[in-house]
């Protein structure tokens, strides 16, 4: 009869075998962030490894930053100034957490920006994937994005030292509202992050290399299907965005508009009333 250690000790070895050492993958990191950036020019890719192990002579790993120069090309030229933040535990053999940063596109697709493999969540690890993520989406103190997230740990710290000037909501489910005058976005649930997470479940179980290669085949697959669904348009916006402009406009039709004098409006709709200031992008329906 076998032993339950001996059967356990099998198991491992053949799962090694299939899938690769997970020790080994961290050992060859180093080379094949390398390659990655030999192969995407413009594309930030970086590894950070502990002081307090170098200075004994070993090698710990901490970190490890991607975001691919397409993605930022993407994000700084069609997308909307909307950036999800999420976090979801590696069920491999070698234990961490991946954060993800993940925007939203015009068909309300996830887009991918930017992921990290971090050894723990903490505020130092959000601090860290924030000054990359600010120096690869050139989003200066962090006026000019609106970001989303549950109250991950060390979060709020890390954005308030980072992007002390960026307006940060958290996610409400089932509600649709508009939340500032920079970004106006329509879906505030969690799905979009959450679809990112349950998209590369199966990666999660796998070696950081291999995990990090299914994501990177994933996302291209996926920008390119995309690109084939932009190309069946028959204007140049979404048809996700013609249905709210032309939803709209049925209400602009119904309402009545008088100027007030002082850069702005009064709306009347039905037995609402409210001022709105162009100027300031203000309206007392907010109030």
């Amino acid at each position: 009869m076998l032993v339950k250690s001996k059967v356990k000790r099998a198991k491992r070895m053949i799962l090694e075998k299939l899938e690769g050492s997970f020790t080994d993958d961290y050992n060859k990191l180093k080379a094949y962030a390398n390659a990655l950036s030999d192969s995407n020019p413009g594309s930030d890719v970086i590894i950070n490894l502990s002081k307090e192990a170098l200075l004994q002579g070993k090698r710990k790993f901490l970190r490890m930053y991607i975001c691919f120069q397409e993605l930022k090309m993407g994000y700084k030229e069609d997308l909307r100034p909307f950036i999800g933040l999420d976090g979801t535990f590696l069920n491999g053999k070698a234990k961490g957490q991946l954060l993800v940063i993940v925007g939203q596109d015009n068909m309300n697709h996830f887009y991918p920006l930017a992921w990290v493999v971090v050894d723990r969540e903490k505020q130092r690890s959000w601090t860290w994937f924030l000054e990359l993520l600010h120096n690869s989406l050139d989003l200066n103190m962090g006026n000019v994005v609106t970001f989303m997230s549950d109250m991950q740990k060390g979060l709020m710290e890390a954005i308030k030292t980072v992007l002390p000037e960026v307006k940060h909501r958290f996610y409400t489910r089932y509600v649709k509202a508009y939340f500032d005058t920079v970004c106006k976005n329509q879906g505030v649930d969690k799905k979009f992050t959450e679809s990112f997470n349950s998209w590369i479940l199966e990666a999660r179980y796998k070696p950081i290399i291999k995990m990090l290669k299914d994501i990177r085949l994933k996302v291209m697959n996926q920008l390119r299907k995309h690109e084939d669904e932009v190309r069946t348009w028959k204007t140049d916006y979404s048809p996700q965005s013609m249905k709210l402009y032309n939803d709209y406009l049925k209400i602009a039709h119904s309402i009545e508009v008088d100027y007030n004098g002082d850069n702005g409006f009064e709306i009347v709709e039905g037995v609402d009333k409210f001022i709105v200031n162009l100027q300031g992008k203000r309206c007392t329906c907010r109030a």
